[in-house]
């Protein structure tokens, strides 16, 4: 999605953008509406354009916070519940899949019995399923094709696998067998696995683990789905349209504190709890999670050139974060972006 929208930027001349509205309508109850404002050609650009990540024109270099945008008389009402809920009570928070908390709690002990875990996974069929086809993704396809569960989990490892089982468990925290994938739910999988795929590529040029920089990547914005969760439960009780600027205001505004209550809930590890509810904030030079933030920064910069986030035109080699990781004089970084948007497109049909 975000590699497409980028071509069509390139190609009409516009920054990429579509009027989107999500909510019940007659035809689809709970599907969005997109019309896009560009014209999409199978044409890659041409050499001579200018690169993705190097925006002509006016451009930013630090990561933007969303404004907030004129809401609707429901908008604003939303909010409200979402700030009455920031402290945790009276919030339903979405629960662990069985199977996979079962999976994180073997995955956790040292003496980890992986014939157990295969056990474990085999009675879910979905996830099954999963973990074959991300046994199958470029990061960790082998010689041989793998069709059964147990070489599959041989080949991923703990922390792989247990980064899928968290992954799960959100999809399975945004899923809603009464109106199906509506619009929203699309946008935050599509963002987060984009997200994950954008910190296990960027690690690559830190000393930080690939596999927990993924895991980072993925759930950092976890509390997007309780946004998701409430905004759907009010749009059942009153019949509105709740915009896409809105929506992710709203989300950016309390996704935080949100994703901090579902680590908790989780028992995701300290390090990262610590993460997700605090990553806003630039970090200072002593911080001693000081790359992790930077990446995160760097991460939603591209989410956001790339349009699996909100559209801003950032100069990413000259931003803050390239920089103070040393990203922008390295010549192997420029050429590892090029790439980036396809390679980040293969991946995330894996998860």
């Amino acid at each position: 999605m975000g590699f497409w929208n980028w071509v069509s930027e390139r190609i009409v001349g516009r920054t990429p953008s579509t009027e989107r509205t999500v909510g019940p309508n007659v035809d689809s109850p709970g599907v969005a509406t997109e019309v896009p404002t560009g014209t999409l050609t199978d044409r890659k650009p041409e050499s001579t354009d200018p690169p993705w990540w190097a925006p002509v024109g006016e451009t930013v270099t630090e990561l933007l916070e969303i404004s907030r945008p004129q809401m609707s008389v429901e908008a604003l009402g939303l909010e409200n519940i979402l700030c009455d809920q920031l402290d945790g009570r009276n919030l339903d928070l979405p629960p662990l899949g069985a199977v996979s908390e079962r999976v994180l709690g073997r995955l956790r002990k040292r003496d980890c019995d992986f014939g157990q875990v295969a056990e474990d996974i085999a009675e879910d069929q979905v996830l099954a399923a999963a973990v074959i086809r991300m046994a199958s993704s470029p990061y960790y396809r082998g010689l041989q094709k793998i069709s059964t569960i147990k070489p599959a989990i041989t080949r991923l490892g703990a922390k792989a696998l247990g980064t899928l089982m968290y992954n799960e468990s959100m999809r399975f925290a945004m899923a809603d067998g009464k109106s199906g994938e509506t619009e929203f739910v699309r946008l935050l999988k599509d963002k987060s696995l984009a997200a994950g795929a954008i910190m296990h590529s960027l690690a690559q040029f830190t000393t930080m683990d690939r596999d927990e920089a993924q895991l980072l990547g993925l759930m950092h914005d976890i509390g997007d789905v309780m946004v998701l969760r409430e905004a759907r439960k009010q749009m059942r009780f009153v019949k509105y349209n709740l915009e896409l600027e809105s929506f992710d205001y709203l989300c950016h505004e309390c996704h935080q504190e949100f994703g901090e209550l579902i680590a908790v809930a989780w028992n995701l590890p300290e390090k990262l709890r610590v993460l997700i509810g605090n990553h806003h904030s630039y970090p200072a030079p002593d911080d001693p999670m000081r790359v992790e933030r930077l990446l995160i920064h760097l991460t939603d910069m591209i989410n956001g050139l790339l349009c699996w986030g909100p559209y801003v035109a950032y100069d990413l080699l000259g931003s803050r974060p390239s920089r103070d990781l040393g990203f922008d004089k390295r010549a192997d970084f420029a050429e590892f972006l090029v790439s980036l948007p396809d390679d980040i497109a293969d991946a995330i049909t894996y998860l």
